[in-house]
């Protein structure tokens, strides 16, 4: 059986090392980007910034879809994690099938967005029962993995910041006789970018994860 040196291991160390710092350099930059456009946006765009149909909620949407084909491209590649990627891919699109409800409401009369919804949380159902013998191991080995809570920060951010602090009785409250209803939807809108930013880094992250780490039930037996 074919050793990997110590040497070998500590440059293998290093060149990852070196390739996550320059990744999230880059997420960096992406993001400081995005957010010092805004005054920009808005300058141009005025208050459709962050309405419907707006830059912003095309951002989210691009977002979204990215992470979304990431994770597909994950499940493809990575076998031992198809179940547990696969599942993130139905979960993603049910976010977008929610950010298009408009858009689905008017090409489909009956239901609207929740059809498709519907297929999709079906389908995420299947998944689940599709792999649920190997899915307990992906799901420890992906808490353990640094992609965790990058994913989870951002999941936390479109669910409890974007729908708590962007609440309009919450800004009402604060802002009294100055509160504007649009300002509901641009502090809302613009968190849940935010948020979603988070989740196409830990998607990215994630299927990197997935392709040049130990599979989920390798980690376990590791660690036992």
């Amino acid at each position: 059986m074919t050793r990997t040196s110590p040497h070998s291991a500590d440059v293998i160390t290093n060149m990852r090392f070196v390739y996550k710092s320059i990744r999230f350099a880059i997420y960096t930059v992406f993001f400081t980007a995005g957010i010092l456009s805004l005054p920009i946006l808005a300058e141009r765009k005025g208050g459709a910034t962050f309405k419907e149909g707006g830059p912003v909620e095309w951002a989210q949407l691009v977002l979204l879809i990215f992470s979304a084909g990431l994770f597909g491209i994950g499940a493809w590649r990575a076998p031992a994690w198809r179940g547990l990627l696969c599942l993130f891919v139905f979960l993603v699109s049910l976010v977008v099938a929610r950010e298009l409800d408009s858009v689905l409401d008017r090409c489909i009369p009956v239901f609207g967005w929740k059809v498709p919804a519907g297929v999709l949380i079906l389908s995420a159902a299947l998944c689940v029962w599709r792999y649920r013998k190997t899915l307990p191991c992906q799901v420890h080995g992906f808490i353990e993995g640094y992609p965790f809570p990058i994913l989870w920060f951002g999941l936390l951010t479109v669910i409890v910041c974007a729908q708590s602090v962007g609440h309009g009785r919450l800004l009402d409250a604060l802002m009294l006789s100055d509160y504007v209803r649009n300002y509901k939807r641009m502090v809302e809108e613009l968190i849940e970018l935010c948020g979603y930013f988070f989740i196409w880094v830990g998607s990215m992250e994630m299927v990197i994860y997935a392709l040049t780490g130990l599979p989920p039930f390798k980690k376990i037996q590791r660690e036992i």
